[in-house]
């Protein structure tokens, strides 16, 4: 009875410590949200092996955040047209580039099917039009069934036209090795886990009209996964840098989490809303501040470019929540810096700032202006447009008329056949699109007359 006893022990200890293969049901889907913690720990993340542990049950949280998935249709409507209503995306990134070539809510669009998981397009937008662009080769994160020593490269293509200022062409290779099966620990669980070292080797040409030839950005990066069967994302990621040597520095490290609020504090995220977007010289806007975390340690510094506004209600620029008035039509930059203070006696204070680009506009106009009902909200396509803009809303539309970019209206009165508006007779460049529904709320849609 006794060696019984003991050949099932250990026969269970082989099962949990069994090799595992990832597939696509380990891959996350549209509308799931998974938190992640950040850490600036320094470890041995090269290791690596068969059977192997790895211990990093002591990794110290100095921040929190949260992968969340959505669906092509709740990111933006336009974005249906290229990834389909089951097409889903991840936001990777607030914003990228400067000056012509500006990029801003960034997602990866992705698919997965039994054989691979793919990112097949991109979605940005450029001074708030929504911008989709395709892969014309999908970049294969994982190939399926991924199990230890297994192997692959693939390499990926997309394009971002801008128009009328250039565009970005992204190509690369990534290399996904197996290189390790075992037991991960973490502060979150400790599972079994596959190890994935990845290489990505990247050229980014920019491509600005105005300069006689693109130049070249080279990316190149090492990324460790650890992935599961039991979470979604990698239990583990960690992001870095390999030298001539082999020798691997790490400038990013994420694992899987569940809600830390002690991790919270020592990285707010500044945001903040108004209570109305589109408004005239006589209105007053009311900003919310929802930098996370809300606590009495925080500093905050507003600023509106341009400048041509006033505090009142005894409100200022170092107000958590001021009241605005605008003293000059046009589009409205608003920027919010928050600092929270030092924690701990060797503590240094940290700052997040988030900027809304053209986030209020001033239109000429009499009389006060309804907020925006979010019901009413209107989207329309193809945006760049050559002659007619179709418009879509779950309202009906009244009235429907066009601004320059300082709300200067241009056309008016326009005539909706159907949905549809022409603007055949606009100069090429940058409009706005202001829509009247039944109850008098005004939409206001940005887009590019080719």
């Amino acid at each position: 009875m006794k060696k019984l006893y003991t050949l099932l022990l250990l026969f269970t200890v082989y099962i949990t410590q069994a090799q595992i293969s990832i597939t696509q049901s380990d891959m996350p889907n549209s509308g799931d949200t998974i938190r992640y913690s950040t850490t600036t720990d320094v470890n041995d993340y090269v290791v690596t092996g068969a059977n192997y542990t790895w211990d990093y049950s002591n990794l110290t949280p100095n921040g929190q955040g949260k992968y969340e998935y959505k669906s092509a249709l709740a990111i933006n409507p336009i974005y249906v047209i290229p990834f389909g209503l089951f097409g889903f995306g991840l936001k990777i990134s607030d914003g990228f580039g400067a000056g012509p070539i500006s990029l801003s809510n960034i997602y990866n669009f992705f698919n997965k099917s039994a054989s691979k998981y793919t990112v097949e397009g991109y979605g940005a937008e450029v001074s708030g039009i929504p911008l989709p662009s395709t892969y014309s080769d999908p970049d294969e994160f994982y190939q399926f069934p991924l199990n230890y020593d297994d192997h692959d490269t693939s390499t990926y293509d997309v394009t971002i036209n801008i128009p009328t200022i250039g565009g970005i062409r992204m190509i690369g290779t990534r290399i996904n090795i197996a290189e390790g099966w075992g037991t991960l620990m973490t502060p979150y669980d400790t599972v079994s886990a596959l190890k994935i070292k990845t290489y990505t080797n990247e050229i980014d040409s920019v491509n600005i009209s105005l300069l006689p030839f693109p130049f070249a950005i080279p990316r190149n990066t090492v990324i460790y996964k650890w992935l599961s069967n039991t979470e979604k994302i990698p239990v583990l990621e960690v992001t870095g840098t390999e030298s001539g040597t082999g020798t691997f520095t790490a400038t990013q490290i994420r694992y899987r989490d569940r809600f830390n609020a002690s991790a919270i504090p020592f990285t707010p995220v500044a945001d903040f809303t108004a209570d109305r977007t589109v408004c005239s010289t006589i209105d007053t806007v009311n900003f919310t501040n929802n930098t996370i975390p809300p606590f009495g340690t925080n500093t905050y510094s507003w600023n509106f470019s341009p400048s041509t506004i006033i505090y009142v209600g005894g409100t200022s620029s170092t107000d958590a929540n001021p009241r605005v008035q605008f003293t000059a039509n046009g589009l409205y930059t608003v920027s919010l810096s928050s600092t929270l203070a030092a924690v701990g006696s060797g503590g240094v204070p940290v700052t997040d700032d988030t900027t809304k680009v053209d986030y209020i506009l001033v239109r000429e106009n009499g009389v006060s202006i309804e907020p925006l009902d979010a019901s009413s909200a209107f989207k329309i396509y193809p945006n760049p447009v050559q002659n007619e803009i179709e418009i879509v809303g779950v309202k009906t539309i009244t009235q429907v008329q066009v601004l320059d970019m300082n709300a200067r209206i241009v056309m008016k009165d326009l005539h909706v056949n159907g949905s549809k508006i022409n603007v055949e007779g606009l100069t090429k460049g940058n409009y706005l699109l202001e829509i009247i529904d039944q109850d008098q709320h005004s939409s206001i849609v940005k887009f590019v007359k080719n």
